[in-house]
């Protein structure tokens, strides 16, 4: 019979790691002295305690080790096998959610340096009424986004009918709607008649705006309209008002995730 400390040094393991899994019954001594209550072990025992502490050191939780353990699981390699490759699965998860996180602390460390330095700035123009016709986005929509609508509507951009550049599409936002974003992506059209099924037109009324060009991946429009309301526009002494702000994409823009794409913002000024 082996004690606690010998299987303990012979594993390389505490005493207190044995008895706390002795008390949630997942390996017990096979004898306790009468009399000095000490615990013993089976030289038959080593082989299941070496599972444990493999399969512990791999990750797996003590009830799925426990379960094992009551079943005599580890006579049967292929449940083993099995359980290794959904471990294995949840680890590689796990992984990509990590590796995920981390693109995205880079990315806001990136954004903090860049814009913690950077000053964009402005022109200052006056376009005349236009009118967009596009696919809507609305906020109170939670299964859609964005990014999906701009997915959804690339594939269908050609049913447009009368576009006054192919070349130039617009990423409309109506800051008028009072709790709700309204999204429109679409073309500038010379008339808007034949719109698309699933489509709509807005017209932008003639108005003043600040035009600040954004690079760099469009995941980080939202950095640079942060930076445009609380520091640029009050630096250039603007002063934004109610109405229409857009994205204006034209050959400059490279892709959605090129670190040189470029596009316009258009914020309305007085």
């Amino acid at each position: 019979m082996l004690t606690i400390g010998q299987i303990a040094r012979i594993f390389g393991i505490s005493t207190k790691t044995l008895r706390h899994y002795d008390a949630i019954g997942l390996f017990s001594p096979t004898h306790i002295g009468s009399e000095n209550q000490y615990r013993y072990y089976a030289p038959e025992q080593l082989a299941i305690l070496r599972n444990i502490l493999m399969l512990r050191q791999l990750g797996l939780g003590l009830e799925v080790i426990s379960g094992l353990v009551q079943s005599n699981a580890f006579d049967d390699p292929a449940l083993i096998s099995r359980i290794l490759q959904e471990h294995a699965e949840r680890i590689r998860m796990e992984i990509e959610q990590k590796q995920t996180i981390l693109r995205a602390v880079e990315m806001m460390n990136h954004q903090i340096e860049k814009w913690g330095t950077m000053m964009l700035e402005p022109k200052v123009v006056v376009l005349p009424e236009i009118t967009i016709v596009g696919m809507e986005y609305r906020s109170t929509n939670t299964e859609d986004s964005i990014p999906a609508m701009w997915q959804r509507f690339i594939p269908r951009e050609h049913e447009i009918r009368h576009k006054v550049n192919p070349d130039v599409s617009y990423g409309v936002c109506d800051g008028k709607t009072d709790g709700l974003l309204i999204y429109v992506a679409g073309y500038e059209v010379s008339q808007a008649v034949d719109i698309p099924d699933g489509m709509r037109a807005i017209t932008i009324p003639s108005q003043k705006y600040a035009v600040f060009t954004h690079t760099g991946p469009t995941t980080q429009i939202a950095a640079t309209f942060q930076n445009i309301y609380a520091k640029w526009l009050k630096e250039y002494k603007l002063e934004p008002v109610e109405g229409y702000d857009f994205e204006r994409y034209d050959q400059r823009f490279l892709g959605p995730m090129h670190e040189q794409s470029q596009l316009d913002l258009y914020i309305p000024v007085r």
